[in-house]
């Protein structure tokens, strides 16, 4: 606990704690497990962890995938562009994954060619960073998979009030 309390963290995998523990007889998994038990650490998929009140969705979304970044309808909302509040936090990323539920909260991953995977920018600081696409991109990106940003119609036609 000390240690990431030292290091900041409130999310981090069981690698990270491996790689920092100097002394390897320590039970690195088990001692995880435990805190887990006792509500300390919340489980967030196999290896992955965070502080039981961090609930960032943002970060976590973007930690479940080592190239994750928000984008489409969530990144739209985010820099204002709709009053729309998604009901999925939307994740672009080079690797498949499966959509999942972590702490109530729909992700939905979208698989892309690594060559489109440009663009990209860091929001936040230290362990409470995360990527997300640039305006530009964001724009670019909806128009390209318009189904992740409310289709054609959403996305040409905007209310004025």
């Amino acid at each position: 606990m000390l240690m990431l309390d030292d290091y900041e963290l409130d999310i981090f995998s069981l690698e990270d704690i491996k790689k920092q523990v100097w002394n390897k007889k320590i039970e690195v998994n088990e001692l995880i497990e435990n805190l887990v038990q006792k509500r300390i650490f919340s489980r967030i998929e196999r290896g992955k962890y965070c502080r039981t009140n961090f609930r960032d969705e943002k970060v976590i979304g973007c930690f479940l995938v080592p190239d994750g970044a928000i984008s489409y309808w969530s990144a739209l909302h985010q820099y204002g562009f709709t009053e729309q509040f998604p009901n999925s936090v939307f994740i672009q990323t080079t690797k498949s994954k499966r959509d999942k539920i972590v702490f109530g909260v729909y992700y939905k991953f979208v698989k892309i060619n690594v060559s489109k995977q440009d663009g990209i920018i860091i929001e936040g600081y230290g362990n409470h960073s995360y990527q997300i696409t640039s305006m530009e991109k964001t724009i670019a990106d909806c128009f390209d998979l318009p189904q992740y940003s409310g289709g054609y119609a959403e996305l040409i036609c905007r209310k004025t009030g």
